[in-house]
């Protein structure tokens, strides 16, 4: 990817990846260079910027992702995206992120309408929407916005390449093994108040965090296993997503990953800006490789982590 695109991010965000060890790629492919420098673009082209992993396709890194509105009717499909969006409280779905191409990845669905979040989520990543549906008002604010929108019925989607879809607005987040110095034990996090608020619970034989809702584990629909997750990511955004610029500004975030907790915080200065997540220290905040599942909350003061 040009350096270029990298510093038309401008937020402060690294590119890095696990080393050849971890995730061994394609033969003859090129390993990003791990790095924490924040104006340095080290992802290869067969690296998947939304999970840091080396990727079969030589060419993922250079293309835009695909953003689901999936219905959670109970029994979603989920497990084949490398991110995942839910919340804040009384929004319905999820919203799946994925660069994986239709042809090679599990089923994502079923879809639902799109609301707020799941657009939102598509301009933050420069991602195509697919959704089974959509109010006007936002068909118009995506239309305005430049994002591809797509509606389909049904459980599944297209490939991810999506035209008209923006790349270069896809953040590369930071990617690293190891703790993070700033980090504390946390084994549980309970995200917002209730009974039967979603929670997760770290596996330290699998090195995943694994979905619970109410006491009970969280199943994928296709598969049957339960959900997991790398890294759970919780981000404090007041109010509803009722409009294009709800989740603008910067606000206080909570990175699970490892078996740890991080404090840090979360800057988005406009509608159509990439994310960035900055650890206590101000520099990029570091997730682990492999996928990532983000809460958005409306008070972070609602989310409990327990070692």
């Amino acid at each position: 990817m040009p350096r270029s695109v990298a510093a038309a991010l401008g937020l402060g965000l690294a590119a890095a990846c696990a080393p050849a060890t971890r995730a061994p790629g394609p033969p003859g492919a090129q390993l990003a260079t791990p790095t924490y420098t924040a104006t340095e673009a080290a992802f290869a082209a067969n690296i998947d910027p939304l999970n840091g992993l080396p990727s079969a396709d030589p060419d993922v890194g250079l293309r835009a992702p695909t953003a689901f509105a999936v219905e959670d009717d109970g029994a979603v499909e989920v497990q084949g995206a490398e991110m995942i969006a839910e919340g804040p409280d009384g929004v319905p779905g999820l919203t799946a992120l994925t660069l994986v191409d239709a042809a090679a990845r599990p089923t994502i669905g079923p879809l639902g309408p799109a609301g707020w979040r799941d657009a939102a989520v598509a301009r933050a990543f420069g991602a195509a929407l697919v959704a089974g549906s959509a109010p006007a008002a936002i068909i118009r604010a995506l239309g305005a916005a430049g994002v591809p929108f797509t509606a389909l019925v049904g459980a599944s989607a297209p490939p991810a390449e999506a035209a008209g879809a923006d790349p270069a607005r896809a953040p590369r987040w930071t990617y690293a093994l190891g703790p993070h110095p700033a980090a504390r034990p946390a084994r549980h996090v309970a995200i917002g108040p209730g009974d039967a608020r979603p929670s997760w619970r770290y596996d330290e034989v699998f090195a995943v965090w694994r979905r619970e809702s109410g006491g009970r584990a969280f199943l994928d629909g296709g598969t049957g296993e339960g959900l997991t997750a790398t890294n759970v990511l919780v981000l404090e955004v007041p109010g509803n997503p009722e409009a294009p610029d709800w989740w603008t500004g910067r606000g206080r975030a909570l990175l699970m990953r490892g078996g740890t907790a991080v404090d840090a915080t979360w800057v988005r200065a406009a509608p159509d800006a990439s994310p960035a997540l900055l650890d206590p220290d101000g520099m990029a905040a570091a997730l682990e490789p492999g996928s990532t599942w983000i809460h958005f909350v409306a008070d972070l003061g609602s989310v409990g982590a327990a070692p």
